[in-house]
């Protein structure tokens, strides 16, 4: 598994909710929701604060790129140890954590977390 040093906090974050179909995890339509660099950065350093750099370091690694070449570091928690964890937080966003309880509604069962890779 890749570590935070090998992600980008400079750069925003992008948050959306898939699930599980047989052996396959697919994305929840085309549902996104953005941090910022700042609110990434803060995120981050309370996960390491709480003791909880696990929720993304566990499963960080490099699944995919974008359209434009630009390497990701994708974290994939379940949707309940994400809300477990955020539920402890101060740094995200209020309108987070709804979302993702709808996202959770709709089906999700992991919340993919989209970093850049650094270079």
């Amino acid at each position: 598994m890749a570590k935070i040093s090998d992600i980008r906090l400079d750069m925003p974050v992008e948050i959306y909710p898939c699930r599980t179909e047989g052996v396959m995890t697919v994305p929840l339509d085309t549902q996104v929701y953005v941090l910022s660099p700042d609110q990434a950065s803060k995120f981050i350093s309370e996960l390491k604060d709480l003791d909880k750099l696990s929720l993304v370091e566990e499963t960080l690694q490099g699944l995919a790129e974008r359209n434009d070449g630009t390497k990701l570091k994708t974290a994939f928690p379940s949707v309940d140890d994400f809300i477990e964890v955020a539920r402890m937080t101060e740094s995200l966003p209020t309108t987070l954590l709804p979302k993702i309880a709808a996202w959770k509604r709709e089906g999700a069962t992991e919340i993919n977390i989209d970093f850049e890779e650094k270079p």
